[in-house]
């Protein structure tokens, strides 16, 4: 039998967490007939995977709460934008979205990609806050990690409101 692509391939460690996490892949990382990305039905996908990528979310959060109680607002607002943008992804394959498909056939997630999905998500699931965690996210990314120009409450203002999208990501990841 071949050998089995391990979905999960980058173990990381930083100085705010203990141990080593492991995050989902990328998209060009992926080849047909690997779990969970090219699955023709997510919802059908070992719990393993699944349960790796939403944890992987959740740590990302975590990250970024660390970051902020050491007063790196820089890398908190960095962190909750890769919480987001995961869940957003999350979301996206496993509701099958137009947005994955197009984002499986060209190899990757740009922002106008996701942006979109955010807002398809938010209309289809009748969940405003999908697309309000995006814009939020992606502005602390902008101006919070690319700009280092958010002060420390203002990423806190930030925490909620991603919080709220990876309890969502939790609540379907626990009702498949």
């Amino acid at each position: 039998m071949a050998e089995e692509k391990e979905l999960v391939t980058t173990a990381v460690k930083d100085k705010y967490t203990t141990g080593t996490k492991a995050f989902p892949p990328k998209l060009a990382q992926l080849s047909p007939g690997d779990k969970v990305i090219d699955s023709s039905d997510p919802k059908t996908s070992t719990v393993t995977d699944m349960d790796r990528w939403a944890a992987s979310i959740q740590e990302y959060l975590q990250r970024a709460k660390n970051y902020l109680a050491h007063n790196d607002t820089m890398q908190a607002s960095e962190k909750l934008f890769k919480a987001t943008e995961e869940s957003i992804k999350f979301l996206t394959v496993f509701n099958k979205l137009d947005e994955y498909e197009e984002a499986r056939k060209s190899g990757e997630w740009w922002l106008r990609l996701l942006s979109r999905a955010s807002d398809t998500l938010a209309h289809k699931k009748k969940k405003k806050f999908i697309s309000e965690a995006w814009q939020q996210a992606y502005l602390a990314h902008r101006f919070g990690f690319h700009e280092n120009d958010y002060s420390k409450e203002k990423v806190e203002e930030v925490i909620p409101v991603v919080e709220k999208l990876v309890d969502y990501v939790q609540e379907v990841q626990n009702a498949r």
